[in-house]
């Protein structure tokens, strides 16, 4: 048996003796960088510990447990945790630990560390789930707190976590790091990737003055520095009052920091650029983003460990060395959540811009996280595309505007390929020729009235086409007309929305020569006020009427209270005085029962399954308007684009002369006409979506009752030739354990925030413009853990005084791992103190909820109650309500 390993015997290949931090020490000490030299106890001195038959038992049964069940665990916690504490130490492992600690020298002081086999890995980190012991003197008291590490492992947030995140409590075994100390002058934690933006270019580095576990426990809030191609980017000076430091008695100590010195930065730039230089060598020696904890003494950086960036959303996948560009599918059409398999396979299917014809060689999307991204660099290389970059994707993306400009002026970094470029200019070719023809009309109406025919008619066939067929071959069908549809769309359909795009473009253009920058976009702005006959903005219009007819009704008011999805129909059959409201939501359900949030996802469920969730829309509204004001803002919106309209067709005809002011009337009538069709190739890939989701749950309610799968929404974690093969008995894997990995991965994956604009090689865009301003009033922080929600906070000073209810935000001083259990109900959590390693912050980014750190006084500003804001990518807080006390 091997009871110790030195770090200059550890390596890679010793995960199940030394754990995720015992390995990556033996790397970084045996790859010859400053690491303070240490020993570590195996996971086989901990197997004797817990080899009698009930602890064992005791530890199985953990699995068993709810994650959210608290009590049980912190019951099942205590009584595991007082066995190995009370229990005696084998012999012969403690003349190993003597034996080390002897020959690495008893006169100094060390840190004892738990290394889980379940930690520091590459998916998730499990960051403070177990105890540090700092400046432990003695033999025997490092014996002592080796052993309170083990018992660390079934602490109340260690069981939760591990659970949550579906970890076998008796697969996971614990090793133990002895580490000589260093008394560190200042420390810090630094990030080879920000895990905030998910920018693999820039380098975070927080830093204070003493031991780190003052940045770890949120005690301060540190300096913070960005450093992006040796440069550095951005530094925030904080000010920090205290600092931890070794105790010449043991232990450690809170020490007040001297003033002069609070408001200082703690490192130079020559210093921050030098830890940088270490911390990208050391990624390189691990290949992927490191989390590095640091110390400087006597006038050396010394690695105290590393750990992967567990919290960074995946590089989308490309098929070549070449450099690509990927934007997010999902951030175009307003879903940037997850998606299941079949979801996936809707659009992997239809390979949505490879049916230009390109080459085999190119492939146009990919996937990551469990969202669709489009390799937008191939497109940049087509000149009309790229000249109006900007214009398209700001009429399907406003907020990726402004960096598209920056990405046509980057298009030779990016993947081209000759051949695809001839064959994109052929397939679109027509395609602008249509649309060019239809900016030549004059009778616009009759345009509309073609492409609504259009819509409508192309609906039904392929509605009929598809139901003329049963079972295995309906969903052969389906998967048909998924692979051309986006082709159909393209080739077909683009030229209703694209001639209001091109109109639009057509204007600007002609508004820049006649008016200022600013006046442009204002006028712009009013033009594409109360467009009619738009699908979206119609449906909200009948949800706004709804809203009006509960307004002054409690029997409505409860009623959208108190249902749910399983008794919404009942309930609202047997309300007594709101019938006309009755059957205005029966005829909004018939004729929008398709459309849901995340409607191109066919594994989420329609309003017409799920009405309950059209309630929250209607409440909303209630709470923040009057009567009929959505009606009487529409026809001021008419007013105000008609106004628009001849200012911009005076402004033109007086500078650029009549001619010049019919075309722009013209393009007007023709935006103004045709801006409804924006999302009709949507709505019509919604409709077909619907006819696709109750095929498949057909089928899947065949598989249920033959066995096969045990609930009717298993079938949305397997692709479309997945179900073929499932249904047609040839499928050959392990149905459940396919099941298990796959929900495991959603999970995961839902709780990442996808980039909208990403590199190959990891870099970010974000605009650069300065839209991204801090609202006026907000309460401003750090960022630290991306993401933003709205919601209720609870203010919680003492973790004893804790009573979070699900979904809460919480908001406090600051956390240490103790806390971790209430992180699994909080929506988002608002700290005083910390920066991007503290507790909460890690925490945060691995639950995947919004966090802000270092919000200065959040805890008197902010009343439990409040209806509050949390900007995590930003890192701000705003009061949207404060709480009034029902009387």
């Amino acid at each position: 048996m091997k009871y110790i390993l030195y770090f200059n015997e550890i390596n890679k290949e010793k995960q199940s003796l030394a754990g995720g931090k015992g390995v990556n020490l033996g790397e970084l000490f045996n790859n010859k960088f400053i690491v303070p030299e240490g020993f570590c106890v195996t996971t086989e001195a901990y197997d004797l510990l817990v080899e009698n038959e009930a602890l064992k038992e005791m530890i199985e049964n953990l699995n068993t447990l709810d994650y959210k069940n608290t009590e049980l665990i912190t019951e099942a916690g205590k009584n595991i945790r007082n066995i190995i504490t009370e229990a005696e130490v084998s012999e012969a492992v403690k003349i190993a630990v003597y034996g080390a600690w002897n020959n690495l020298g008893a006169n100094y002081s060390y840190a004892v560390r738990s290394s889980g086999t379940a930690e520091d890995l590459k998916e998730i980190s499990f960051a403070g789930q177990q105890d540090t012991f700092l400046n432990i003197r003695g033999y025997e008291n490092i014996v002592e707190a080796v052993q309170k590490c083990w018992a660390s492992l079934f602490s109340d947030r260690a069981i939760i976590y591990r659970n949550k995140n579906g970890f076998d409590n008796t697969k996971v075994k614990l090793a133990v790091i002895v580490q000589k100390m260093i008394g560190s002058e200042y420390s810090g934690i630094m990030f080879t990737a920000d895990p905030i933006s998910g920018n693999r270019k820039i380098t975070d580095i927080d830093a204070g003055y003493g031991l780190g576990e003052a940045l770890v426990s949120g005690l301060i809030t540190p300096d913070f520095y960005q450093i992006y191609n040796s440069k550095i980017i951005n530094k925030k000076i904080a000010r920090k009052e205290k600092g931890i430091f070794p105790d010449n008695e043991g232990g450690v100590i809170e020490v007040e920091i001297v003033e002069e010195y609070m408001e200082k930065q703690v490192l130079s730039d020559e210093q921050i650029l030098k830890l940088t230089a270490a911390g990208l060598k050391i990624q390189e020696t691990f290949g992927c983003p490191q989390d590095i904890e640091w110390g400087f003494y006597q006038g050396k950086f010394h690695i105290l460990q590393s750990r992967p960036v567990t919290s960074l959303f995946p590089i989308p996948k490309s098929h070549d060395n070449q450099k690509h560009i990927f934007y997010s599918f999902g951030h175009i059409q307003r879903m940037t959540e997850a998606m299941k398999p079949l979801a996936l396979s809707v659009f992997e299917t239809t390979r949505i811009f490879d049916k230009f014809g390109a080459a085999d060689s190119v492939s146009i999307q990919t996937e990551a996280g469990g969202r669709i991204y489009i390799d937008l660099g191939y497109f940049l290389h087509i000149p009309k595309i790229r000249e109006n970059i900007s214009d398209i994707i700001q009429y399907a993306d406003v907020d990726g505007a402004n960096i598209a400009e920056e990405l046509a002026e980057r298009e030779s970094e990016f993947a081209s390929d000759e051949e695809f470029t001839k064959k994109a200019e052929k397939f679109l070719a027509p395609v602008f020729w249509k649309t060019g023809l239809n900016l030549h009309v004059w009778n616009v109406k009759r345009l509309r009235a073609r492409g609504e025919k259009f819509f409508r008619n192309e609906a039904l066939k392929w509605e009929n086409d598809i139901n003329s067929y049963k079972g295995i071959e309906k969903i052969k069908r389906i998967r048909w007309y998924i692979g051309g549809m986006f082709n159909f769309l393209f080739s077909k359909a683009v030229e209703f929305p694209a001639s209001a795009v091109i109109s639009q473009v057509k204007i600007k253009k002609m508004c820049m020569e006649c008016f200022s920058t600013e006046e442009t976009e204002e006028l712009l702005t009013q033009l594409n006020m109360s467009v009619e006959n738009d699908i979206a903005g119609d449906m909200m219009m009948e949800i706004y009427d709804m809203a009006d007819m509960a307004r002054g009704s409690k029997e409505l008011k409860e009623f959208m209270k108190n249902t749910t999805n399983e008794t919404f129909w009942n309930d609202l059959e047997n309300l007594k005085t709101n019938l006309e409201f009755t059957l205005e939501m029966k005829k909004f359900i018939a004729k929008y029962g398709i459309r849901c949030a995340g409607e191109i996802d066919i594994s989420v469920k329609r309003w017409k399954e799920a009405p309950a969730e059209i309630l929250p829309l209607i409440m909303d509204y209630i709470r923040i308007s009057s009567m009929n004001e959505h009606r009487e803002k529409f026809k001021k919106g008419l007013q105000t684009a008609k106004e628009a309209e001849d200012k911009i067709v005076s402004g033109i005809k007086g500078k650029l002369g009549n001619s010049k002011a019919r075309k722009a009337a013209k393009f007007i009538k023709i935006y103004r006409t045709m801006a409804g069709f924006r999302k009709s190739p949507k709505y019509f890939m919604v409709k077909f979506l619907d006819i696709a989701r109750t095929a498949v749950l057909d089928e899947a309610d065949v598989l249920v009752e033959a066995g096969v799968i045990n609930n009717r929404e298993d079938i949305f974690y397997f692709s479309f030739d997945e179900v073929i093969e499932i249904l047609e008995g040839v499928y050959n894997k392990d149905i459940n354990k396919i099941l298990e990995k796959r929900k495991r991965d959603f999970e995961f994956y839902k709780k990442m925030t996808p980039p909208r604009i990403m590199t190959s090689d990891g870099e970010i865009l974000t605009d650069k413009t300065g839209n991204n301003s801090t609202p006026e009033g907000a309460l401003i922080g750090m960022a630290a853990s991306a993401g933003v929600k709205e919601g209720t906070a609870n203010v919680i000073l003492e973790l004893s005084d804790a009573d979070l209810k699900e979904g809460e935000i919480l908001v406090t001083s600051c956390t240490d791992p103790a806390w971790t259990p209430l992180f699994t109900k909080a929506s988002a959590v608002v700290t005083e103190t910390g920066g991007m390693m503290m507790h909460s912050s890690v925490t945060a980014r691995e639950c995947g909820i919004p966090a802000a750190a270092g919000v200065k006084d959040a805890v008197k500003k902010i009343k439990t109650g409040d209806r509050i804001r949390v900007n995590g990518t930003e890192g701000y807080v705003e009061i949207l309500e404060a709480y009034k006390e029902e009387i």
